[in-house]
């Protein structure tokens, strides 16, 4: 546990169907505005989030983000394996069950990043946990890029005999973001995976398939950031998602030029002061 004036950053494990899940916490008790649950993108990991935590927890409001089974610290019988898109939500659920219980934490914000966005999506209408809001970054709604039937087909028939196994991660840290220290970090990270379990990926992926059809489903306030130069997740997926909500406390910001992280690129100032504007809005 570190102390910096009021602010306290935290770190530690809880219990998610036998396994134990790794989770970091920034929290203050002084001017607390709110809480927020975040949740990482595909083969990443909390640690990823520092900044954004911390500029979070000096705004008002407490920041937590799991590292997801299979991913980061956190424990998984295979890495990023799940047996469906269930294992990973219900790992939302008990990180919400455990804050609930150690932190008080009643009503939060989701925040999800890329495939943490299309799980934040899915959970706010699980019914396992009252959402206050959701912010989403780059949410996993659809591929920038057509991923090939035999591609497909490969990982559905190896997998159902071989769940282990994996196909390589295919993403290009270059485009992740305009800033180099970032691309940097991402290359040089030991808790990035760098393969993907098949099983994993066709649960996602069907999930992703779906999730136009939950849109007028979703009936909390919602905020999503889009980077215009995505080359990862399709930015009109976002903005189709986004006029099929079910709420009409809705904004959609689609950032000019940015990449796939908008909140790792260098005009994130600018976005943070966005972010907590809606949050602020909503928080009443």
């Amino acid at each position: 546990m570190e102390k910096k004036g009021t602010i306290i950053q935290a770190e530690g494990f809880f219990p998610s169907d036998k396994r134990w899940l790794y989770y970091r916490r920034f929290s203050t008790k002084v001017n607390k505005k709110g809480d927020i649950l975040g949740i990482h993108g595909f083969l990443e990991h909390s640690g990823r989030y520092e900044e954004l935590g911390m500029s979070l927890v000096k705004k008002g409001y407490n920041f937590y983000m799991l590292d997801l089974t299979g991913h980061g610290r956190s424990q998984g019988k295979m890495r990023t394996h799940i047996n469906s898109i269930e294992d990973y939500l219900t790992d939302i659920a008990n990180f919400y069950a455990f804050l609930k219980v150690h932190r008080s934490i009643e009503t939060p914000f989701l925040f999800g990043h890329s495939m943490g966005g299309l799980l934040a999506t899915v959970f706010s209408t699980w019914g396992k946990c009252p959402v206050k809001g959701l912010v989403l970054s780059a949410p996993f709604f659809g591929t920038k890029q057509p991923i090939p039937f035999f591609t497909l087909l490969m990982a559905k028939l190896i997998s159902s005999v071989y769940p282990g196994f994996s196909l390589p991660g295919n993403i290009d840290p270059g485009t992740l973001s305009h800033d180099p220290e970032i691309v940097e970090d991402y290359i040089t990270d030991p808790l990035v995976e760098r393969r993907v379990n098949a099983s994993a990926f066709l649960h996602v992926y069907k999930t992703m398939k779906k999730i136009q059809f939950l849109a007028p489903h979703v009936k909390v306030p919602c905020l999503i950031f889009h980077g215009e130069s995505d080359a990862v997740n399709d930015v009109e997926a976002s903005r189709r998602f986004f006029y099929s909500l079910g709420t009409s406390k809705k904004d959609l910001y689609i950032v000019k030029d940015a990449y796939h992280e908008v909140f790792n690129e260098k005009g994130r100032d600018q976005l943070l002061l966005k972010l907590l504007e809606w949050l602020n809005s909503e928080n009443k």
